[in-house]
C-alpha cells in the first residue's frame, strides 16, 4: 500500500502535480493555523467578557496547548496529508459552532 502511494506521488510529480499538492497542503495548514487564531481569540472573548478583565498572553498560549491536546487525541497528530488537515479543520470549526452558539466555553479549556 505505501509503496503504491509513494509510486502515485512520484508520478504525480513527474508531471507537475509535486507541486500543485505542495500547494494544497500548505493552503490546509494555513487553514487549520486561521481557525484555530480564530477560535482561541473567539474564547478569549467569552473568557473576558465573563471575567470582566484582561486575559495574560501566557493563558492565551495554555488555552491553545489544550486546543491542541485535545484536538491530537481526538484526530492524531497533524500530518502532511490534505485529509488529516481537513479533518482537523472541520473539527475547530465544529468546536468554534459549539462555542458561539451556547457561548459557553468547555470546561476542559479552563
Amino acid at each position: 500500500m505505501a509503496t503504491r502511494n509513494r509510486r502515485r506521488k512520484e508520478n504525480a510529480c513527474s508531471r507537475g502535480g509535486c507541486v500543485q499538492w505542495r500547494s494544497i497542503v500548505l493552503q490546509w495548514e494555513d487553514a487549520v493555523k486561521g481557525a484555530m487564531t480564530i477560535l482561541t481569540g473567539n474564547i478569549v472573548r467569552l473568557i473576558r467578557s465573563r471575567t470582566g478583565g484582561k486575559v495574560e498572553r501566557q493563558f492565551v498560549g495554555e488555552i491553545k496547548t489544550r486546543l491542541n491536546r485535545r484536538k491530537k487525541s481526538e484526530l492524531g497528530p497533524i500530518s502532511k496529508d490534505k485529509d488529516a488537515l481537513a479533518r482537523h479543520y472541520t473539527w475547530v470549526k465544529k468546536l468554534e459552532h459549539e462555542i458561539g452558539a451556547s457561548k459557553e466555553v468547555p470546561p476542559w479549556l479552563l
